[in-house]
């Protein structure tokens, strides 16, 4: 399978994965590996730990993990990785997120046996989606993909379109079709939201109508039961009221009179001693309060008039406005009010609506349009490119040992604007002269998908830029000749691409400028992971080993040498 990494670039055609530290991974204790700019190479025995690597790069780019990850379950894991950046623009990403901006970076991430995560870029705190958001602009990882990846039309698509340069073009019309797929969910929306309008309108108009019937804004509840409830009193208040006024000033034996009649007689003897002079004052004072009264009971008496009319009319009001309070459960004029205003935004929101409709349904047209115009672009490059696709394809297959390989870029139009554009791109595919091309998945082997693999990949990194790719045995099915022109060609593309490639074929292992070897070593009954780089002497021994037996024989170690001095 192979893992894709495109690391971004300006100017330098190298990767700029430096270095990568593991400890406590999976069955490795602790390794550090330094790449190579160019061909590196992984070889060791089987179950060493040579994918796991590529685990553990997965994991610094921000892949989750699991809780089976840990060599030792007590410690917490670590992988750190250095990335030269120094060409990528990131200078505003680090400013936007408060980080220190530093090339090379180094990226470390830690993970407790419990589950927690703790990231870190360049000694800094950062989240698992900062994290993610970084690496993602750093380097365009297309997960472990197994070779048999080619054998669907999308990842076909992928390729092809790598191929095309269509990636700008691509980006585009991914844009503008993610609006136009968002602006159809919003019109499914509010074209809902009318029909439910529609069933509620009437319903809220009736509402407004009943509210409408009383003057909501100029109704005062207390005053108007205040006022019934003077009228309602008003035969028992003017009776009492008269009687009263009798009593104190009007009846010839009233309060007053006789109060009077007092002041006659202490008139003359209230100079005698001052205490006589204040009695005789405030007689006086109780008489006058007492006049004052009967004053103001009598004024009382007329005022007060027994008016059914206007009983009427108030319980009339009142009863409609209680009936509206006990109806919408409140109890006080300011809440209808505020029902009404409630009431009246919603009848706006609905006409709003069909505005909003008119709205959404012009910006579909317009993306749709759009749309239409980027997948016509889309679609030329496409057929622009299926010959020297092909071309190029057959000749790196025929290199490979497939002489009669037939290829088909297969390119129809769909029914409709898809998330690709409007083409269904498939890749047909025989290996043997005289055979009508099929879908590769139904008729491509394991060796000849291994070369299918390799051979595009090699024709997309020799034209878009792609500085680092990691290989996990794309060799598999493949030896002798056939292997060493495998070989050639991952090395013609490590000239202008870092190659990290974990192979078995010992043809791959000659080629490279690095050789880095995995092996298992028992310590303390436990068995542990560990890599090194190898020298010369050791990659003639290691090489000779994966040509023959171990320990190698004479024949062995002198083919061994052949193939690195090729």
């Amino acid at each position: 399978m192979i893992l894709f990494i495109n690391f971004a670039r300006q100017t330098l055609r190298f990767s700029m994965l430096q270095h990568i530290r593991v400890k406590n991974y999976a069955i490795i204790d602790e390794v550090s590996i330094d790449f190579d700019p160019h061909f590196n190479i992984i070889t060791g025995e089987t179950g060493a730990g040579k994918s796991i690597l590529l685990g553990a790069l997965g994991l610094i780019l921000g892949n989750r993990a699991d809780n089976k990850i840990f060599y030792n379950s007590s410690e917490k894991c670590i992988i750190e990785a250095e990335f030269e950046i120094g060409t990528y623009g990131l200078q505003s990403w680090f400013a936007d997120n408060d980080l220190d901006y530093e090339s090379p970076t180094l990226i470390r991430r830690e993970i407790q046996p419990a589950g927690k995560n703790r990231v870190f870029i360049n000694d800094t705190p950062v989240t698992l989606v900062q994290l993610q958001e970084f690496t993602g602009q750093l380097v365009d990882i297309h997960q472990q993909f197994s070779l048999y990846d080619i054998q669907k039309p999308a990842y076909q698509l992928t390729l092809f379109d790598a191929f095309c340069g269509n990636k700008a073009l691509v980006i585009e019309y991914n844009q503008s079709y993610r609006k136009y797929t968002s602006l159809t969910k919003e019109l499914a929306s509010l074209e809902e939201a009318r029909l439910q309008s529609i069933k509620e309108k009437d319903y809220i108009e009736f509402q407004l109508n009943e509210l409408s019937s009383i003057p909501l804004d100029t109704f005062d509840q207390d005053a108007l039961e205040g006022e019934l409830n003077l009228i309602e009193h008003a035969e028992a208040i003017k009776s009492t009221t008269g009687a009263t006024y009798l009593a104190l000033y009007e009846d010839e034996r009233s309060i007053v009179s006789g109060l009077e009649d007092i002041l006659n007689g202490f008139k003359s003897i209230s100079g005698i001693t001052p205490g006589l002079k204040e009695l005789y004052d405030r007689i006086l004072s109780s008489k006058i309060e007492l006049r004052e009264l009967a004053d103001e009971i009598n004024q009382l008496a007329d005022n007060t008039h027994i008016e059914e009319e206007r009983a009427l009319e108030i319980r009339d009001a009142l009863d409609q406005l209680y009936k509206l309070q006990s109806k919408h459960q409140v109890t006080s004029v300011h809440d209808l009010m505020q029902l009404k205003l409630n009431l009246e935004g919603k009848l706006q929101h609905f006409s709003s609506v069909d505005n909003d409709i008119r709205k959404v349904k012009s910006e579909i047209d317009q993306y749709n349009t759009k749309l239409q115009t980027q997948a016509d672009l889309l679609s030329a490059e496409r057929h622009k490119h299926v010959e020297p696709f092909v071309a190029t394809l057959t000749h790196l297959l025929n290199e490979l040992g497939m002489p009669h390989a037939t290829f088909v870029v297969e390119i129809n139009a769909a029914e409709q604007l898809t998330p690709s554009g409007k083409d269904h791109v498939q890749f047909l595919f025989s290996a043997n002269k005289g055979k009508n091309p099929s879908p590769i998945k139904d008729v491509a082997s394991g060796g000849e998908i291994s070369r299918l693999t390799l051979s595009i990949k090699s024709m997309v990194a020799a034209v878009i830029p792609l500085p680092s790719l990691i290989f996990d045995e794309v060799d598999t099915g493949l030896g002798g000749e056939i292997a060493l022109k495998m070989a050639e060609i991952m090395q013609q593309m490590s000239v202008g691409h870092q190659l990290i490639a974990i192979t078995h074929s010992p043809q791959l292992a000659s080629k490279a400028d690095k050789h880095l070897y995995v092996y298992k070593e028992i310590e303390e009954d436990k068995t542990i992971t560990q890599i090194k780089e190898l020298s010369l002497d050791e990659r003639i021994e290691t090489i000779a080993i994966m040509l023959s037996t171990k320990p190698p024989s004479k024949a062995a170690i002198e083919n061994a040498k052949e193939l690195l001095n090729r």
